[in-house]
């Protein structure tokens, strides 16, 4: 894999200054570079604005160079924010690099499906299974996807289960199998609630994709949910990818690994409107 843009934090690059970024988008980017970095440990990444800007500059239309110089003022602020975050993620501790907490919070219904589908309910193991065939042809949850399937096969020895996962994937599955044995008990959604959250998360798909396409309304109304998640662990990693995506990368090689399944369905969401004829424009 080429380390492409989708390696660099381009959210964090466009910054001003790094250390005025939310704790939560800083931390979560750093977790996902320092992820990155060694999953592709062979490859040196861009470490320059201008290497950077080489790489996104192959998205048709896209002039990352301008764009930094007017959103951080000057290029010598951009590329002192880049080196800072390159610097914390290859400082990071190997533990640090994951939090499995956020992962755990927006599994932990699939879980509660998952253990129902395992005790015989025919619709939560049709929930679980369309789960699961959507996570197999994803960069990061194939792995996970494969091992829950063995464990609805009727797997439970850890020791053939967790060899090959990484910390957040066994954290998942160390939780599940917990939860089958009965050691812990799990807490299912609250029933008959309206799905606000999926609501908003839909709207804020198509606005993120209409600013992309360089709708200045439509950034402006996106905004705001963005900060807002940055300030959020559980979704600060998605704030970072959307605003990825707004600054011009398209790969979801690049924009996909790090991300949890409602993260990954937003991202695709987003990417999926893009592929649509952009809309007409507010000037």
């Amino acid at each position: 894999m080429t380390p492409a843009a989708g390696g660099m934090p381009v959210g964090l690059v466009v910054t001003a200054d790094a250390s005025q970024l939310p704790p939560g988008t800083f931390r979560g980017t750093v977790r996902v570079l320092a992820r990155g970095l060694r999953d592709l440990r062979d490859v040196a990444p861009p470490a320059t604005i201008p290497e950077v800007a080489a790489v996104v500059e192959q998205v048709d239309g896209v002039r990352f160079t301008t764009l930094v110089t007017a959103l951080a003022g000057d290029l010598d602020t951009a590329q002192n924010a880049l080196t800072t975050v390159l610097d914390a993620a290859r400082n990071l501790p190997p533990e640090a690099a994951f939090d499995p907490q956020p992962h755990l919070y927006d599994w932990e219904p699939r879980l509660v499906a998952l253990v129902a589908a395992a005790g015989g309910d025919p619709a939560a193991a049709t929930a679980i299974d369309e789960l699961l065939t959507s996570l197999a042809d994803t960069t990061d949850w194939a792995t996970l996807a494969d091992v829950l399937r063995r464990i609805l096969a009727g797997e439970r020895d850890p020791d053939q289960l967790l060899p090959g996962l990484d910390p957040i994937d066994t954290a998942i599955v160390t939780r599940a199998l917990d939860a089958l044995a009965g050691r812990i008990t799990l807490t299912p959604p609250p029933p008959g609630e309206p799905d606000d959250q999926e609501q908003v998360l839909t709207e804020l798909a198509a606005a993120v994709a209409a600013a992309a396409h360089g709708d200045q309304n439509a950034a402006a109304e996106a905004a705001p949910y963005l900060d807002e998640m940055a300030d959020n662990p559980n979704w600060a990693a998605l704030a970072a990818v959307l605003r990825r995506i707004i600054a011009g990368e398209r790969n979801p090689d690049q924009l996909l690994p790090g991300l949890d399944p409602t993260d990954t369905a937003v991202t695709q969401a987003v990417l999926a409107h893009l592929t649509d004829p952009p809309p007409e424009t507010t000037p």
